[in-house]
């Protein structure tokens, strides 16, 4: 009903009704799903995708879905860096890293993205030292 209108303030306010109440029966699964397709739903440049985008990996992380949690929290990341919110992009890939570490055989071109993505941001924030 609410995409028909072509309003997003009204798409946007009933998807995040609908992800509380998911959120408060405990089903995290559909309450990520939910937060991922708000967020395909912006168009603009808007910083509500990578919020959403990190709820909805702090959802799968609550599932123990490891995986997912570090997927959708590297593109949160990516969205912060098209945003220039460089502290946000690089607080999403350190909470990343540890998880590549321990769980990441067989990611290692995903490491060296994220490897690459830290060093970037710590030198665009202007410490560098923040990428050892």
């Amino acid at each position: 009903m609410y995409q028909r209108s072509g309003k997003l303030q009204y798409v946007l306010r009933c998807g995040i009704y609908i992800s509380e109440i998911y959120d408060t029966l405990e089903r995290s699964q559909e309450c990520a799903n939910t937060l991922l397709r708000l967020a395909s739903e912006i168009r603009d440049n808007s910083v509500l995708v990578p919020l959403f985008q990190e709820q909805a990996a702090y959802k799968y992380l609550q599932l123990r879905n490891f995986r997912k949690f570090c997927l959708y929290m590297i593109m949160a990341g990516k969205s912060y860096e098209k945003l220039n919110l460089q502290h946000y992009s690089f607080n999403c890939f350190t909470i990343v890293h540890p998880f590549y570490q321990r769980f990441g055989r067989g990611w290692n071109g995903i490491r060296f993205q994220l490897y690459s993505s830290l060093g970037r941001n710590s030198q665009i924030m202007g410490d560098i030292t923040l990428a050892v």
